[in-house]
């Protein structure tokens, strides 16, 4: 009975469950052994990803509510695919039960879930010891009105949850394209980089740098740096107002790539007249990033 409950969880995350049974050794080790209708072997031989798998469900399939599971880098050894069905996995159980998961895997990032009571934290370590950061209240609500970007990844997909895992140094803009012509046109024609990271395919919009902000803020970010286009001259003014320490720059055409006098031309070359100001806010942000 206790082996069809554990081979019933099993089964949300393989598509085929061993045979397994546990058997014991000459010396007397109990050991897992997976069968074939011609032979067998130990789990030595099953893959360290499908052995984890085996561990995590030992501890969850029979635990009882409100039982508080902690595990250590669910990720290691397994398959992207995996790991999303495991992220749902323990998803579910979390409706009844404490889990907290230690990870550098983006995939173990489920925005929707936290309006459901998924608590994020950071930590970093400086010279005074490791710090702790968590999302507050305020950046949790801000997330849930923002629930329609949430699922857009272009804006909060993969790309952007890896961004969280970055010690310090990320860069916002309002749009993927954006992020594409600075990143692999504007910068490479100029003969520039950025000693930092861009947030994902940019944040969808300077409405929503805020909310980003205020996310990085939160979560202890200190050097963050955000680009809006010529004619944001309000959303300029709040995010300066607002994130004293941060750095950001009205670029000097309203668009990147759209219109007469956009950033770039149809060549995707950056526009001569506007070489200066755009040199002058990447030196800026390397500086600044540098301090």
């Amino acid at each position: 009975e206790e082996k069809n409950k554990f081979n019933a969880d099993l089964k949300k995350l393989l598509d085929y469950v061993p045979n397994w049974t546990i058997d014991q050794n000459a010396a007397g080790s109990y050991y897992l052994k997976i069968n074939y209708p011609n032979f067998s072997h130990s789990s030595d031989g099953l893959g360290e990803g499908i052995v984890s798998l085996f561990l995590i469900v030992d501890a969850l399939y029979d635990s009882e509510e409100n039982q508080i599971i902690v595990i250590d880098e669910p990720e290691l050894s397994l398959h992207p695919h995996l790991q999303n069905k495991l992220n749902e996995y323990l998803s579910e159980y979390a409706k009844k039960h404490q889990i907290i998961i230690a990870t550098h895997n983006p995939n173990f990032i489920s925005w929707d879930t936290i309006k459901n009571g998924r608590i994020i934290r950071t930590s970093f370590n400086d010279k005074k010891g490791i710090k702790i950061f968590s999302l507050s209240d305020e950046a949790k609500e801000k997330l849930i009105l923002f629930e329609r970007d949430l699922g857009n990844i272009h804006i909060m997909g993969k790309d952007a949850k890896e961004t969280l895992f970055l010690e310090d140094k990320v860069v916002l803009l309002e749009g993927q394209e954006d992020v594409y012509y600075y990143k692999y046109k504007i910068l490479p024609q100029l003969g520039m980089n950025i000693n930092g990271e861009f947030f994902g395919w940019g944040v969808g919009g300077a409405s929503n740098m805020n909310i980003i902000c205020k996310m990085l803020s939160d979560l202890g970010y200190q050097k963050v740096a955000g680009i809006l286009d010529k004619g944001k001259e309000d959303e300029f003014r709040k995010l300066k107002q607002v994130y004293i320490n941060y750095l950001f720059f009205l670029a000097p055409a309203s668009d990147v790539r759209r219109g007469e006098m956009s950033l770039v031309d149809e060549q995707n070359n950056i526009r001569k007249e506007f070489d200066k100001e755009v040199i002058e806010i990447i030196e800026n942000i390397k500086k600044y990033f540098n301090k």
